[in-house]
């Protein structure tokens, strides 16, 4: 990722600035269905927006406080925010936007989490004693699921390759279609 597509919020965007409300007005370029991925301190979550809404648990600690990283993604884009050394930064990487001559490679990951709960949208890895919500249903049928990442990459003058940036996609059932 070259530096000049990396950004920092000023403190006083994230004063005078809801940080909820700045990651819709962004969604707004991203098509198809919208995913969040939220780490924080003390847990990792998964949200959609739909509507101009966020659905996500514990919306209110969708804060500067907790937050170290998030994404926002859809097929077309992502908006990546990450914590570095108490400033938060950020880039927007929209695919057919801009001069973009970079190759692409696409690879799938299989999320941890093997089983349900009765409520359907929460996986969990036995004897583990951690568990993951989702904002969507799934069936036993569709573990274990995956993500998508896209990765950019060039050949440098010399025919090396070089990794540029990557985003996440979506999110995957054990076949391969989107959730």
């Amino acid at each position: 990722m070259n530096d000049d597509a990396i950004l920092s919020f000023s403190e006083a965007d994230v004063v005078n600035t809801e940080l909820s409300g700045f990651i819709l007005e962004i969604a707004e370029r991203l098509v198809g269905k919208i995913y969040l991925l939220v780490y924080k301190h003390h847990e990792i979550q998964i949200g959609i927006i739909e509507n101009r809404e966020i659905r996500i648990e514990r919306k209110e600690e969708l804060t500067r406080d907790y937050l170290k990283e998030l994404r926002v993604f859809s097929i077309n884009g992502e908006f990546y925010i990450w914590k570095q050394k108490q400033e938060l930064k950020y880039r927007l990487r929209i695919d057919d936007e801009g001069d973009k001559t970079e190759k692409i490679y696409e690879e799938d990951h299989f999320m941890w989490g093997n089983s349900l709960e009765n409520d359907r949208n929460t996986i969990y890895e036995q004897n583990q004693g951690m568990e993951l919500n989702l904002p969507f249903e799934v069936s036993c049928d569709q573990l274990p699921l995956k993500y998508r990442v896209r990765n950019y990459y060039d050949y440098d003058k010399n025919g090396l390759i070089q990794f540029k940036d990557a985003r996440l996609v979506c999110f995957l059932d054990k076949d391969g279609e989107e959730i």
